[in-house]
């Protein structure tokens, strides 16, 4: 979002926008989301950061792109202009997966390999 005007264009009533967080910072806030009740769960079990510093690595590996080798040469000022889109149906049933191994519950998926 070099310009600051994404959210401007987006359908903010399906999606939240969110910083792209690194490890640490992210850490933070799933532990005070937790505290909250709010439990969410890491997707694949990565930083948002990591998992956008990876594709860009890949994508510079496998075309060469000097956009991407832009990016990666000044990471840490370009990291904060990209936007983490999260759809508001995910972010939910994140929630509710986080509760349900909270409780000790299945999730719905194990529950149908099960059933």
């Amino acid at each position: 979002d070099d310009d600051g005007t994404f959210a401007r264009r987006c359908n903010l009533s399906m999606v939240s926008l969110e910083p792209v967080l690194e490890d640490v910072d992210q850490e933070k806030m799933e532990s005070e989301l937790a505290l909250a009740g709010k439990g969410r769960l890491r997707h694949v079990g990565a930083a948002a950061a990591t998992l956008l510093r990876e594709l860009i690595e890949r994508h510079l590996r496998f075309t060469g792109s000097t956009r991407a080798l832009s990016l990666l040469d000044d990471w840490d000022a370009t990291r904060v202009k990209f936007v983490k889109v999260f759809p508001n149906e995910y972010k939910r049933a994140l929630g509710e997966l986080h509760e349900r191994q909270i409780a000790g519950l299945p999730s719905a998926a194990r529950q149908r390999e099960v059933a």
